[in-house]
């Protein structure tokens, strides 16, 4: 899509079967979306995926549009994701990580290597099913039956894989029933394991029957799969380097289509009713333009030159979590687990590759988020006196 965009420049069409994209690749266009524009483009398009493992469309991100995604998605702010939220859950969150660390210690006795992509993975899980159903299923003080966790974990894996992936009914409607490739046939196993894992979650902390499709479970749900998906990543310099983390790979590298409701004008262009957006997040977070040596890791332009650049949407230069209305709500709360862990780390060890390596295999896998596709296997060493790991 980048090398698209070098060619045809920042606003052009494909086609996608039988639908129009409009693909935008430069911080201008895209806030003149977000902002003039940004009511025409809160709907997004009826996916096989949203359908199939989005409970018929009930999770608010993925609900094409309407009356009920405004009032479901004014509902899970205000009740999860408002800024109180974070302060009242933190006692959650500092715990797990606490757990983490000392796990971290441990490992470092029995001179072990660690994967940190599977200890941040199991991290982030324990704390969403601690908020959502009361009870972890990773590492100590773990009540949860670890296999279904695992099964829960390749779930939540496999619906961002598929979140992320155009099937046939997407791209041709009459020709869906083919299945090619098995795809729907798969989406609807793995809805079955997400439903049973927290179904059977909310059996036991209510002590009654409960029904998984009732709203407030699968905005939990939502809110936990969202987390999950920002999670990519002096004490000053924290921020700054989640920053630069979330600009090098956001979540999402092109976040899920959106679709005109109206016609107008895009960069000086029309655009029809029902045309479908794509907005590379990617391209516009490496526009030389904006990002001096774009491809290079440096969180201290974060301290000087773009100190004042924020990641919720504002700045449309930087844009991990998307921007205007289908932002996601989730970013606040993201952060906090993110910056807290971060910190914690880094207080706490020296981390190091088993063989010093100048270079990380950092390539993303496919799908919806941004996931690293291969394990990141570290050294740790105390920074710490040991008491401080009891």
């Amino acid at each position: 899509m980048g090398a698209l965009a070098d060619k045809y420049g920042p606003i052009f069409t494909i086609r996608v079967g039988v639908h129009t994209v409009l693909l935008v690749s430069s911080s201008e266009v895209a806030k003149e979306l977000f902002t003039a524009n940004d009511v025409k483009v809160t709907f997004r398009p009826a996916l096989v995926a949203a359908k199939l493992m989005g409970y018929n469309y009930a999770l608010f991100p993925f609900n094409p549009g309407g009356p009920y995604w405004r009032e479901a998605r004014k509902i899970s702010i205000s009740e999860l994701l408002s800024n109180r939220r974070p302060e009242l859950l933190k006692h959650i969150r500092i715990g797990e990580v606490e757990t983490f660390i000392k796990e971290l210690y441990k490992a470092w006795k029995d001179r072990k290597t660690v994967e940190m992509k599977q200890w941040f993975s199991d991290l982030n899980l324990n704390v969403l099913l601690r908020i959502i159903i009361g009870k972890k299923y990773f590492g100590a003080g773990a009540v949860g039956d670890e296999k279904k966790g695992r099964r829960f974990q390749e779930g939540i894996t496999m619906l961002f894989h598929y979140l992320g992936t155009l099937v046939l009914r997407d791209a041709v409607p009459f020709l869906g029933w083919m299945d090619v490739g098995g795809h729907e046939k798969a989406m609807k196993k793995t809805a079955r394991e997400l439903d049973n894992v927290l179904e059977n979650g909310y059996k036991s902390m209510n002590g009654r029957e409960y029904d998984c499709r009732q709203w407030d479970c699968y905005s939990c749900y939502d809110m936990g799969t969202r987390i999950i998906a920002g999670q990519t990543v002096s004490i000053k310099k924290g921020p700054a380097i989640v920053k630069e983390t979330l600009r090098l790979y956001p979540p999402a590298f092109i976040p899920g289509p959106r679709q005109f409701t109206e016609d107008c004008t895009i960069g000086g262009y029309h655009v029809p009713k029902n045309t479908w957006l794509m907005v590379n997040v990617w391209k516009i977070q490496r526009d030389p333009r904006v990002w001096p040596e774009p491809t290079e890791f440096k969180p201290e332009r974060f301290l000087t030159t773009h100190k004042n650049f924020d990641v919720r949407g504002r700045n449309f230069e930087l844009l991990p979590f998307g921007g205007g209305r289908r932002a996601c709500p989730a970013a606040s709360y993201g952060l906090h687990i993110i910056l807290l862990t971060l910190v914690t780390l880094l207080q706490a060890f020296e981390i190091s590759t088993p063989t010093d390596a100048a270079i990380i295999d950092m390539t993303p896998g496919i799908g919806l988020t941004n996931m690293k596709t291969t394990p990141l296997e570290v050294v740790v060493s105390p920074r710490l006196p040991p008491c401080c790991y009891e």
